[in-house]
């Protein structure tokens, strides 16, 4: 069997999908139909040898769209020279509307798309693979919400942009974006309650630019654009010496509210695009449940610890040594309900990167996690967590390379990115590490020139570690625009900052060629 027509029919032998092999005498080849193209287009029957235009276009009035399909169809055969895109720009049918008793009442939607089989590279074209997608109901509920006002028009965007996502990834980002805006709801709080609260201009500041980063690199572009109003607004107090008292916190705190509202609304239209309520599921409720029995388990350690205390002390004669003992094991365990394991805060990483991935073009490996167990306190990693969300999307932004440019440079086609957390006197380090190019050190200098940060000397003189601290500077980005979902330096000052607030530092390792790594030192427990 020659290379095309294995490579056909190994794709069509369980495809889910039409799929249809086409020969140069413009005919479905033996065995070039999928299951589904069989049941729709044949009811049943083989269509080996049957004419792929007549076929897919049977109406006698579109026998004049036929002629044009068949037209083409000889161009890809008889020139196969010529550039692919172009030949594609030509293509006189994309999308195929489906009769037939497989199909439905009403028909089913195919949107298509053609691929060549060569025999060798740059050789003829042996075979045309052409392949539809379902798109049926998609296609119903977009018709339905575009017949609607002028209100629809804004549906329908926000619509198709949640359906790409799906139920799974939209729940993460909910939940993530919810509890969010309730920290920066608490934040303002503190504001209003002591006006120079520093510390919470900054939360403030940094949920929504946090916020306002995920919404992008998830394409929910309203959201982002409320967000990134909110974080406008924020700007201008976050340095003020009295945050809570500029002029600027009441429009900040309108904007906030209409941020939930968009939010909510959201949530609301989700609902409706997927059918269902977006509940977290049964396994998150066991492992919560699971957590939940150790640290009640660990409370009555205890308290049986404290009463064992109590007894020796009761005694005659008590040996003051002893109770102590059992009051520090007590201590330990009392201390021990204040640290959880580490993945609470990971398990969330591996599906953020891969849809970043996906979003972004990128082909990046499962993120490899270790020392999800080491157990941390809540409050280090609720510090933690917004840093490692920004420099898991630098690492996916900017640490891994496309998959052409990493095929040229001789690595494999996926990147990798790896996750870490592990212990240093006393400290621990928190570690992202990429196998990329590294940090392109003079695109870091141009844009610290343009921005007026240095000047042409100074920059072609700066230091490697100068280099690497001009990209946690507030707003720097080697982004060439806003749109971007980061740039090298989008959000990295959050980074700084929760490792500066944890009594610790960031540290950045690269080299030309040789990956990039970010490590957030911290002390063990941080300020309480």
């Amino acid at each position: 069997m020659p290379q095309a027509d294995r490579v056909a029919h190994d794709l069509l032998a369980h495809a889910p999908l039409i799929a249809l092999s086409v020969g140069p005498d413009l005919r479905i080849a033996p065995r070039g139909a999928s299951r589904l193209a069989k049941d729709i287009l044949g009811e049943g029957k083989d269509l080996a040898g049957r004419e792929f235009a007549a076929t897919l276009l049977p109406e006698t009035e579109l026998a004049p769209q036929r002629a044009v399909l068949e037209d083409w169809l000889r161009l890809i055969f008889e020139k196969p020279d010529q550039d692919w895109e172009t030949v594609l720009d030509l293509c006189p049918v994309a999308d195929v509307s489906l009769q037939g008793p497989e199909a439905g009442a009403e028909g089913r939607e195919f949107r298509l798309t053609y691929h060549p089989l060569r025999a060798g590279e740059g050789g003829p074209v042996m075979r045309l693979l052409v392949v539809g997608l379902d798109v049926t109901v998609e296609r119903t509920l977009l018709r339905e919400l575009e017949s609607r006002d002028e209100e629809g028009e804004q549906s329908v965007r926000r619509f198709a942009e949640v359906l790409k996502l799906g139920a799974e990834t939209f729940r993460r980002f909910l939940n993530e974006s919810v509890m969010r805006l309730s920290e920066a709801s608490g934040a303002a709080e503190r504001l209003a309650v002591s006006p120079g609260d520093a510390e919470a201009a900054g939360l403030l500041f940094r949920q929504a630019h946090t916020l306002k980063a995920n919404a992008r690199a998830f394409r929910l572009s309203w959201i982002a654009e409320a967000a990134e109003s909110l974080e406008s607004a924020l700007a201008e107090l976050r340095d003020a010496p009295d945050p809570g008292a500029h002029p600027a916190l009441p429009v900040a705190l309108e904007r906030l509210e209409s941020l939930s509202v968009i939010l909510d609304e959201t949530e609301e239209l989700a609902t409706q695009v997927f059918g269902r309520s977006l509940d977290p599921g049964e396994a998150r409720g066991r492992d919560r449940d699971l957590e939940v029995s150790v640290r009640v388990g660990r409370l009555e350690s205890a308290l049986a610890l404290v009463r064992g205390a109590n007894v020796v002390l009761s005694r005659p004669g008590a040996d003051p040594a002893k109770a102590r003992a059992f009051l520090e094991k007590a201590d330990a365990s009392i201390e021990s309900l204040k640290r959880v394991p580490a993945r609470n805060l990971f398990q969330r990483f591996p599906k953020m990167v891969a849809d970043l991935a996906a979003i972004m073009g990128k082909r990046v490996a499962p993120l490899r996690v270790s020392g999800s167990e080491t157990l941390v306190s809540v409050r280090t990693l609720d510090r933690i967590g917004d840093a490692l969300v920004h420099v898991l999307r630098n690492a996916v932004a900017h640490g891994v390379e496309p998959p052409e440019a990493r095929l040229e440079a001789g690595k494999p086609e996926a990147g990798s990115i790896e996750l870490s957390l592990g212990a240093e006197g006393g400290r621990l380090v928190f570690e992202v590490a990429d196998d990329g190019p590294g940090i392109d050190r003079e695109a870091v200098r141009r844009e610290a020139v343009r921005e007026g940060l240095v000047g042409e000397d100074e920059a072609a003189s700066l230091s490697e570690g100068d280099v690497h601290r001009l990209l946690f500077r507030p707003g720097f980005s080697t982004s060439s625009t806003a749109g971007e979902t980061a740039g090298r330096g989008v959000g990295l000052d959050s980074a700084r900052a929760a490792a500066e607030f944890l009594e610790g530092e960031i540290v950045v390792e690269s080299g030309p060629g040789g990956g990039t790594r970010i490590r957030l030192v911290v002390l063990e427990r941080g300020p309480c």
